[in-house]
């Protein structure tokens, strides 16, 4: 009997994560089920939903937060969400002093923090529903629940809810140099039982993945708030239309700003264009938490302090939506090279949507939608003199229009919609 009642669960608040999650209420509910949305952001949500949808279908969903208050005693958790708890010292027992040896092993660790991440969530759901009437979907599985070593039993032992998910990460069907004994069991809890639908968004993988986990996996078109305003402005969308219409063209790097974003590259280009008429713009958000290495932030911190001419640098965040949008409009090329980047970005969902051009690295998905539809430039060796050169290419070149509409229909609301009315129609 298919279920009509679902769960939408959000631990993270960052990045894309909110859009997924809003986008994905906004279409069960359009669908005509009961939504339960738990989010680091209730009011975020519920403004979005407000705003999206019939009045009369927004008194089916109920919203929760995964955030807690701060304890009074200032023992405060090391983050505000329902899964980080204030210890109260205790003795410690042998088989505490064992598992503790064992975490301190990153790959025991993962493991062991994903499994007690399951039976929080149980915990907590079980509060207010019952699995018998209810799929719970998590829309990002990676960090929080989502181990290598994880197995089928494990999740059906710790879980008692039908599920299904999005897995960002494919890396193992991406990367042949990883092995196959460790990796290509990894995939292995989408076998359970109350595993409904598995969905990825790399179109070129699904087939291998099939042979592991069967029919239940279903390509998921990377969505994103493609809402605009043309009268939107602030202060340095101002300072962009001005250098556009002194004739420079402008190259967007946005998103939350670190070593993925390979950003050093892109500031040693900025150093080596100052004969080049371009503006480079840096818009969205950072701080240490967002890189892996301190020194890597200070020569960012260094670099943003000596601020040139050529470029223009917003770090006050950049909300999806008209804001983000507005800057994607303005600019004439968008640099999406990321260091080792397997996955999808839905940045080329906005460039193929407001038609303009990206500029992606060697390798896995990005190059292979680059190559298919020919909205965009691919880089092979990394270096500021090519990345130049690409610029000149993508600011310069026209581009079939076609590519970019053939691009963005397949990352419609409406390619959404019908994925996940198929895998809840399944039988499970």
């Amino acid at each position: 009997m298919e279920k009509k009642k679902i769960i939408v669960f959000d631990k993270r608040w960052e990045g894309h994560i909110p859009t997924y999650h809003k986008l994905i209420c906004k279409n069960l509910l359009e669908l005509g089920y009961e939504v339960y949305s738990y989010s680091p952001n209730p009011k975020d949500v519920k403004e979005f939903i407000n705003n999206s949808v019939e009045v009369d279908v927004t008194t089916k969903v109920s919203y929760f937060s995964t955030r807690v208050e701060a304890p009074k005693n200032n023992d405060t958790p090391s983050q505000d969400n329902i899964f980080e708890k204030p210890q109260k010292k205790k003795s410690i027992t042998f088989k505490e002093k064992i598992i503790h040896l064992l975490k301190k092993n990153k790959s025991f660790k993962t493991y062991y923090e994903v499994l007690l991440n399951w039976r929080e969530l149980n915990t907590i759901l079980l509060k207010n529903h019952n699995p018998k009437d209810c799929l719970v979907f998590i829309p990002y599985l990676d960090l929080d629940f989502y181990s290598p070593f994880l197995k089928k039993l494990n999740i059906e032992k710790e879980f008692e809810f039908q599920w299904l998910s999005i897995l960002f990460n494919n890396k193992p069907y991406r990367n042949p140099k990883l092995s196959e004994i460790i990796f290509r069991g990894n995939y292995e809890i989408f076998k359970s039982k109350n595993c409904r639908a598995l969905f990825v968004l790399d179109e070129f993988v699904i087939e291998k993945i099939k042979k592991t986990i069967g029919n239940k996996i279903y390509f998921m078109p990377d969505i994103t708030d493609l809402e605009s305003n043309s009268n939107y402005t602030d202060n340095y969308l101002k300072e962009i239309r001005e250098n556009k219409k002194e004739g420079k063209k402008i190259v967007l790097l946005c998103g939350v700003i670190n070593e993925k974003k390979n950003i050093k590259l892109f500031i040693e280009t900025i150093k080596d264009s100052k004969e080049k008429d371009y503006l480079f713009v840096i818009a969205g958000i950072t701080n240490e938490y967002y890189w892996n290495k301190k020194v890597n932030y200070q020569y960012f911190q260094n670099f943003v302090e000596k601020n040139t001419n050529s470029v223009l640098v917003k770090l006050d965040g950049l909300k999806d939506g008209i804001e983000y949008n507005s800057y994607v409009v303005e600019s004439d090329c968008i640099f999406v090279n990321y260091k080792n980047f397997y996955g999808s970005s839905n940045t080329l969902t906005k460039s193929s949507f407001f038609k303009k051009p990206v500029i992606v690295g060697k390798g896995y998905l990005l190059e292979d939608r680059i190559k298919k539809w020919k909205i965009g430039e691919i880089m092979f060796k990394d270096t500021t003199s090519e990345l130049l050169d690409k610029i000149e290419t993508a600011t310069s070149k026209k581009y079939n229009s076609r590519e970019f509409q053939d691009y963005f229909q397949n990352h419609t609301e409406q390619i959404l919609k019908n994925i996940i009315n198929q895998s809840l129609r399944q039988k499970g």
